[in-house]
């Protein structure tokens, strides 16, 4: 995995999100007082240095992953559950059963472990279902897998999401297995992982809160390890 001196990517993307954030609050106060006349010098500084933070921030967090060319290198696989797949080989993924066969709802996935992935949940079921084989026939990989020890999302993340339709998430909206949304902010959980994209792991899958819901993977691309 790549670093910058003891921290790594991940741990600056981390406090460039946090960044943001105090860049939005910082701006949003500074354009209040500004309505209102007030005189607001040194809020303005603050402001510009805070998104001179940013900036340089970007500069040392790479871009997301494309790993298209991988997948081709690799034989231009499409996910089977009964295929036993190997570290660093890339696949492509359908996100859910009416994407099967679109030009560009799919997502690139490389596996990370040494040991080979599952279709199988904890409790021994396929990942989007509740019994021991889908009825509609449409199998994935465990979504919960995403990590630095299991599947990096390396590419077209946001080619699918538009192909989706350009999902936001919203309280009380009804989402299916394998929606992918981009989420804007709301709800009660924390708000760090503003315009990030995430993948749904349950069908019919609604509720008022976000990140302390079960039901959300945020698809993250990790780099690979050499």
């Amino acid at each position: 995995m790549s670093s910058l001196g003891k921290y790594t990517v991940y741990d600056l993307k981390h406090r460039l999100n946090k960044l943001k954030c105090c860049f939005a609050e910082k701006t949003a106060e500074l354009v209040k007082k500004q309505k209102y006349g007030k005189p607001c010098k040194d809020e303005k500084c603050n402001v510009q240095i805070l998104g001179a933070y940013v900036e340089m921030l970007e500069c040392l967090v790479s871009e997301g992953c494309d790993c298209s060319a991988e997948w081709v290198t690799d034989g231009s696989l499409v996910w089977n559950q009964t295929t036993v797949y190997t570290k660093d080989q890339v696949i492509k993924v359908y996100p859910r059963e009416a994407s099967v066969g679109s030009t560009s709802e799919f997502l690139y996935f490389r596996w990370l472990n040494l040991l080979p992935p599952t279709a199988l949940d904890a409790s021994g079921q396929w990942c989007n279902s509740n019994t021991a084989s889908p009825s509609d026939g449409f199998y994935s990989p465990c979504y919960s897998l995403i990590g630095e020890n299991g599947w990096s999302v390396c590419g077209n993340i946001k080619i699918a999401w538009q192909s989706r339709g350009q999902l936001t998430w919203q309280p009380n909206v009804m989402y299916k297995y394998g929606d992918i949304i981009k989420f804007m902010g709301g709800g009660s959980g924390s708000q760090e992982s503003i315009n990030e994209f995430y993948i749904s792991t349950n069908d019919f899958n609604q509720s008022t809160q976000f990140h302390e819901s079960e039901n959300w993977v945020k698809l993250v691309c990790y780099d690979l390890i050499k």
